[in-house]
């Protein structure tokens, strides 16, 4: 019954797959079960029904933080923040981890409230400090609010801890961009490359920087070479036609 949801929601059958939840619902009272249809709906957007399922989840025997933390989610999308950190909050403090705060910090900057959200941030990269993708969302979240110099302090110290770690030397770059700090962004991406040669995302990211700086001549090399690497997506080829466009004289044809 699982599977032939999950299949009809990928199909894009969603009258067909919620009553096909629904009878799950009735069927079993596993909470692993129960806690793994309410992820699967969540990342559906089916927020009202994954809080049935993530509910009844919590009510059995041993129910997983996760479960909490997806109901938290499914709260917050049906009844608000406040709801969903009043959730959050019922969990003890011996099993919070680093995504309990991450999500709390979420839903605190979701209701204006940056100080307790930043607070948040760094008692979770605190209690899960092994973890780079933490650092990362935790950079974006600040970059969402547009804080940046909090997402610059947090990504430092993320790459002086994982200095190998790909994603999170690629958004340090980019945020210097985005800081007007092109020094530290150039030698931020010329090191990925030296470092990482076959991967196209940092040349991608460096051409559509340059096209940004009007140097296009410099940044249709670097696009075409991240193409050429399997960087290909919508994105690279409608800064590469601005490059073209940008050029002199411009290449209207190939753009």
């Amino acid at each position: 019954m699982v599977r032939l949801a999950e299949a009809q929601l990928a199909k894009g059958e969603v009258e067909k797959a919620l009553a096909s939840f629904d009878k799950l619902l009735e069927l079993t009272p596993d909470g692993t079960i129960l806690a793994g249809c309410g992820k699967e709906l969540l990342e559906n957007n089916q927020y009202t029904e994954a809080r049935k399922f993530l509910e009844k989840a919590l009510a059995s025997p041993i129910p997983s933080p996760d479960s909490r933390l997806d109901f938290a989610i499914a709260l917050f999308h049906t009844s608000g923040a406040e709801a969903a950190l009043s959730n959050l909050d019922q969990m003890p403090i011996a099993e919070r981890q680093g995504d309990w705060y991450l999500l709390a910090a979420q839903l605190q900057g979701s209701m204006g409230r940056f100080k307790e959200a930043i607070a948040n941030l760094n008692q979770g990269l605190a209690a899960s400090p092994n973890r780079p993708d933490l650092f990362f969302e935790a950079a974006r979240f600040l970059l969402d609010y547009s804080h940046h110099s909090e997402a610059v302090e947090f990504l430092q110290r993320a790459t002086h801890l994982f200095p190998v770690d790909p994603k999170l030397l690629l958004s340090q770059a980019i945020l210097y961009a985005l800081l007007h700090r092109q020094e530290d962004a150039d030698k931020t991406l010329a090191e990925m490359e030296l470092r990482w040669p076959e991967w196209g995302r940092p040349y991608l990211i460096n051409g559509i920087i340059l096209v940004n700086h009007a140097r296009f001549a410099e940044a249709k090399s670097l696009i075409e070479t991240a193409i050429a690497l399997g960087d290909s997506d919508a994105l690279a080829f409608f800064n590469l036609a601005l490059a073209d466009m940008g050029s002199s004289p411009p290449d209207t044809n190939a753009a």
